[in-house]
């Protein structure tokens, strides 16, 4: 990870110098993510709010605003934030549902489902359901980075669960992806 956050971090410098757009939402939006794994969501947020920022400036990666505004949600929730907005959520969910463009249809499911998995304890069904919606997308275009995160967010939901075995099983599943 520190790898990754160390070219990440030069590709938004060289964006600042050059003001490239695309580049530096593609940057601010790895950067998020990347921070988000490491679990240093308050620098996550502020890469995530850049992206959606940048993508506001621009019009473009239009229909990546929904998805990074579900993952901003996501993060806060992650965060512990307590306040979140359900109807903004659950507008948020309607909006993906609709978007058609195929790279964000994993993500937001991925994000949905943490949505759910972390909002309370009564939406384990629905997270799941998202989850196997992502892992289904990742399988068919073959994404195997993506289908890897996929089965981290599916043993975190085993776990959650309390089935240590199946969460291990996804976890074996996932480092399978990332040594191909």
């Amino acid at each position: 990870m520190p790898e990754a956050e160390q070219y990440l971090a030069e590709a938004m410098a060289y964006y600042e110098k050059a003001s490239i757009g695309f580049y530096g939402q593609v940057a601010a939006g790895y950067l998020g993510n990347t921070y988000k794994d490491m679990s240093k969501y308050n620098k996550a947020l502020g890469f995530i709010k850049k992206f959606i920022s940048m993508i506001q400036d621009t019009r473009t990666l239009l229909s990546w605003h929904n998805v990074y505004k579900l993952f901003m949600v996501n993060v806060h929730i992650l965060n512990k934030k307590k306040d979140v907005d359900l109807h903004e959520v659950e507008d948020l969910i309607a909006s993906h549902e609709n978007n058609r463009l195929a790279a964000c249809e994993a993500f937001g499911a991925r994000f949905i489902a943490e949505i759910y998995m972390h909002i309370d304890d009564h939406q384990m069904i629905e997270a799941e359901s998202w989850i196997n919606h992502a892992i289904g997308f990742n399988t068919k275009y073959d994404t195997k980075w993506e289908l890897a995160r996929d089965h981290v967010v599916y043993a975190e939901w085993f776990l959650k669960g309390g089935d240590s075995p199946k969460a291990r099983e996804q976890l074996t599943t996932a480092i399978g992806f990332c040594e191909k």
